[in-house]
C-alpha cells in the first residue's frame, strides 16, 4: 500500500495550521499555498511503502513497522518511535528520518507540535509562499516544528527478521530499559531478552511490551504472569494427547468450546512449578527466589506461596487486605523467575500452544 503524498500532505499542514489559530496575523495566511518539496528518493519511497503495524500501547508511546524494497528489490523493515536517542546495535540501527516518515506519522499518531515552539516562528516560517523563489518545503523546513522521532532498520541478518512484528517492538523498548534509570537489574533485562529470542512462535510479545513500557513493579509482574497464565491448561493437554493420541489442536477445541472446561488455576501453577523445579534443579534463579519466599513465609512451598501472598494479593481485593512488600532487589528476582518459567515452557511445549497470540 503506498502513501498518498497529496493526502497526507494536506493532514500535516492542517495540524500546524491549528496551532497557529491565536496568531494576530492569522488572517493574512492561507496553509493552502502551502506544500512540500519532495526529493525523488522521497517520491519513490512513498509509492513502494507497505504498512505492517501501527501500535500505541500507552499514552505518549507508539510503534508504527513499515516495509520498503531495498536497491536489491528484497524488502526491508523499518519502524519509527517517538523517541530520539539512539539504540543502535547488531539488531536494529537508526536511520536518517525524511518528509515520508513525517507524514507518516501525521497520518497514523496524532503527532504533536513540540513544546518549546513558538507561534509566531512557525508562522515566519511558513508564510513565505509569496516569494517567487518559494517551491515547497522540505523536511529540514518542519521536522523541528514537531516532538522527536526516530527511524530504525531492521537489520536482515537479526533473528527479528522471522518473529512476530511485536517482537522487534519488544527488543525496541528493552533496549530502551537498558538505558532506562528504573530498577531493572541486568540479569532481569537478559531473561526478558532470552525470551524474546527464543525459539518457540507462540510468545505473546504484547504483553512483554506492556510491562517493559511500565514502571510499577505490580504491573510488570501481572503482565509476565498472564503469559505464565496462557500455559495453564498445557500440562493437561499433553497429558491426554499423549496418552490418547488425539491432536492437541482436537482436544483443544474440545475443551474450549464443548466442555468449557478450564484448569484449576492454583493446580496448573503447582504443576508449571513442579516441572520447571524438577528439571532445573540447583539453578541460581530458583534458588534466588527459594530464598525471597524462605524470608517471608518459611518452609511453605514454593508454588502455594507465590499464587497465594503475590498473584492472589495484586490481582484481587480482600475485605483483609495484606499489601505485599518487595524491595527493588526482591522484585527483579520475581520477574527473572517469571520469565525463566516462560523460556522454558514455551520452548517445551511449543507444539501444544494453540493459537496462542
Amino acid at each position: 500500500m503506498s502513501l498518498n503524498r497529496g493526502e497526507t500532505s494536506k493532514n500535516l499542514f492542517s495540524i500546524i495550521n491549528k496551532f497557529l489559530y491565536s496568531i494576530d496575523r492569522k488572517d493574512d495566511f492561507d496553509i493552502g499555498n502551502c506544500y512540500l518539496n519532495y526529493s525523488e528518493s522521497e517520491k519513490k519511497k512513498s509509492s513502494l511503502i507497505k504498512f505492517l503495524l501501527s501500535e500505541k500501547s500507552i499514552s505518549n508511546e507508539i510503534f508504527i513497522c513499515y516495509e520498503l524494497k531495498g536497491n536489491d528489490g528484497i524488502p526491508n523493515i523499518y519502524f519509527i518511535v517517538n523517541d530520539n536517542e539512539d539504540y543502535s546495535d547488531e539488531h536494529i540501527t537508526k536511520q536518517d528520518a525524511d518528509i515520508i516518515d513525517l507524514l507518516i506519522m501525521s497520518e497514523k499518531y496524532d503527532i504533536q507540535i513540540a513544546s518549546n515552539k513558538n507561534v509566531s516562528e512557525i508562522y515566519d516560517r511558513l508564510f513565505v509562499y509569496d516569494d517567487l523563489s518559494y517551491t515547497g518545503h522540505t523536511f529540514s523546513d518542519l521536522v523541528d516544528f514537531f516532538e522527536p522521532f526516530s527511524v530504525y532498520k531492521l537489520e536482515r541478518d537479526s533473528l527479528l527478521n522471522e518473529r512476530h512484528l511485536y517482537s522487534i517492538y519488544a527488543f525496541y523498548l528493552l533496549k530502551k530499559a537498558e538505558n532506562s534509570t528504573f530498577s531493572w537489574e541486568k540479569q532481569t533485562l537478559e531473561m526478558i531478552k532470552n525470551v524474546i529470542f527464543s525459539e518457540s512462535d507462540k510468545i505473546p510479545f504484547y504483553n512483554i511490551i506492556l510491562l517493559l513500557s511500565s514502571r510499577q513493579w505490580r504491573h510488570i509482574f501481572l503482565e509476565s504472569y498472564r503469559i505464565i497464565e496462557h500455559l495453564f491448561s498445557i500440562t493437561f493437554l499433553k497429558e491426554v494427547s499423549d496418552e490418547s493420541k488425539i491432536s492437541a489442536l482436537e482436544l483443544a477445541k474440545t475443551f474450549e468450546n464443548i466442555l468449557k472446561w478450564r484448569p484449576p488455576e492454583e493446580e496448573a501453577i503447582k504443576r508449571i512449578f513442579s516441572e520447571v523445579e524438577e528439571n532445573n534443579k540447583n539453578n541460581a534463579i530458583i534458588n534466588d527466589l527459594i530464598q525471597v519466599k524462605n524470608s517471608k513465609a518459611g518452609e511453605e512451598a514454593l508454588y502455594k506461596w507465590y499464587y497465594k501472598e503475590i498473584r492472589n494479593q495484586i490481582a484481587h481485593f480482600r475485605i483483609i487486605h495484606e499489601n505485599i512488600d518487595f524491595s527493588d532487589k526482591e522484585w527483579n528476582i520475581i520477574i527473572r523467575y517469571n520469565f525463566f518459567i516462560i523460556y522454558y515452557m514455551y520452548n517445551n511445549y511449543n507444539a501444544y500452544i494453540i493459537e496462542i497470540n
